[in-house]
């Protein structure tokens, strides 16, 4: 093979990679609401559709983790010089690391994916995933008062029998 050829190949190669790697990347939106009265928190994560805008109407992966709340303590320590405080060190944290009650995936049809958490009394939860059109902005959306597109619904609802949440229904 000619020199020229080669590099001409190998430049070409790279190009596709390139171009390929780039076109995987996906969107991650994420977040947690805690329950009121701070036992529980519900975190949430959409994953867009690798390769396309998040406010495209694709197919995207919701995460869904239901636990318990962490309980983390602080203790600060003042060192005195003379009856002067000198400073204020952060030294322990005590606690429990909060514990997974419930682990889900979903896949949804939507553009902009975002929800809503309803936590209710008994320890109840409802995810309320919605939009508000193909290839448009939730800002923007707000701004012009446009009106949400509902797209499915989860309901959850603590078992106080295995200690956790178990999935009511899903309707849309």
């Amino acid at each position: 093979m000619r020199p020229i050829f080669k590099h001409c190949l190998l430049v070409s190669l790279l190009i596709l990679a390139a171009v390929y790697c780039l076109g995987c990347t996906s969107t991650y939106v994420g977040g947690g609401d805690d329950s009121p009265d701070g036992k529980y928190v519900a975190t949430v994560y959409v994953r867009g559709a690798g390769g396309h805008a998040y406010l495209e109407d694709t197919k995207k992966t919701v995460y869904v983790t239901l636990g318990t709340k962490d309980k983390v303590r602080g203790t600060v320590v003042k060192n005195n010089h003379n009856g002067a405080i000198t400073s204020e060190t952060f030294v322990a944290v005590n606690g429990t690391p909060g514990k997974s009650l419930l682990d889900k995936k979903y896949h949804i049809q939507g553009s902009g994916v975002r929800w809503d958490a309803s936590w209710g009394k008994g320890d109840e939860l409802t995810l309320s995933f919605y939009d508000y059109g193909p290839g448009v902005y939730w800002e923007d959306a707000l701004k012009n008062g446009r009106p949400k597109r509902e797209i499915r619904k989860f309901h959850y609802i603590f078992d106080s029998r295995s200690g956790r949440f178990i999935e009511q229904s899903s309707y849309k």
